[in-house]
């Protein structure tokens, strides 16, 4: 058991590092952010392709016989792809990760509106506090369009996530069949958008990576994490993208987040904790 748990924690800690470099590679590539996203889901598809593969052998194709509803839940992934690399070349790292932390907050909102699963105080309480620090961060780049329309996209992103978790506790059947073909619709409408730039051998040396890692490992490694702990567990470590995306850029490339985000950060980060907080002390609380 302690070893199963111990398991889960390193794969899931794993895939939130390799989730934080996603910001190193856009800033490394001087590329148009569709081109970026064709590519990417071109070798992250890949390697879901080969995943699945081996999990399923000779009835990999059988996957992919999906009902109407799961075939619908590949939109809002494809959506969740592109906002994530729109926003990310649109705004700072900083901006994308501390929206995405609101996340579960989002997920509550549409949970409610769509289902009329209503959220208990205590979350309804961080989400507030959490809407305050976004707040924060929307009125320090007010005078930034650009940077504005990033943190859009990402709460773009965030819905689309919100739909696709709300979707899955709903019985929809979601899993590597749906973030596959997700993946490729995002891929079809990167290439379809794309100014056709030439892309050189150096640019491909990133984006393969890029898409193996970001897309294919990092899933790959959370799914099989987060069915080893508790889900309040999964989301505490998943926190580290927060603060390790922004450091590795503000180490790589000298991006500051400027004073609102990290105010604004902060506030967020901590309605979140402040949310787990019962679940985590009940899974310290010795047996």
């Amino acid at each position: 058991m302690a070893e199963g748990r111990g398991a889960g924690i390193a794969m899931v800690l794993a895939a939130g590092l390799i989730y934080s470099t996603a910001g190193l590679f856009t800033r490394a590539l001087a590329l148009d952010a569709w081109t970026i996203l064709g590519w990417r889901a071109v070798f992250g598809t890949a390697f879901m392709l080969a995943w699945m593969g081996v999990e399923n052998g000779r009835g990999t194709l059988r996957a992919f016989a999906l009902p109407p509803a799961s075939l619908l839940l590949t939109v809002p992934v494809a959506l969740s792809g592109l906002c994530y690399i729109v926003a990310l070349k649109l705004t700072t790292v900083a901006d994308v990760m501390v929206v995405y932390a609101a996340m579960p907050f989002v997920t509550a909102l549409v949970a409610w509106a769509w289902v009329g699963d209503v959220p208990d105080r205590r979350l309804m309480t961080a989400g507030a506090i959490a809407l305050l620090g976004i707040a924060a961060m929307v009125g320090g780049g007010a005078a930034q369009g650009s940077r504005l329309a990033g943190m859009a996209f990402a709460f773009g992103m965030d819905v689309g996530m919100a739909v696709i978790l709300v979707n899955a506790r709903r019985g929809a059947r979601a899993g590597n069949a749906v973030y596959t073909l997700g993946t490729a619709l995002s891929g079809v409408v990167g290439f379809a958008l794309a100014p056709r730039p030439a892309v050189s051998a150096g640019d491909l040396a990133l984006l393969a990576p890029f898409g193996l890692l970001t897309i294919g490992l990092a899933m790959a490694l959370y799914m099989a994490g987060a069915r080893r702990i508790p889900a309040a567990e999964v989301g505490l470590i998943s926190m580290l993208d927060v603060a390790s995306g922004p450091a590795l850029v503000w180490l790589a490339f000298g991006e500051d987040p400027g004073p609102t985000t990290v105010v604004g950060g902060a506030v967020v980060v901590g309605a979140l904790l402040w949310h787990l907080a019962p679940d985590m002390r009940r899974l310290l609380r010795p047996a």
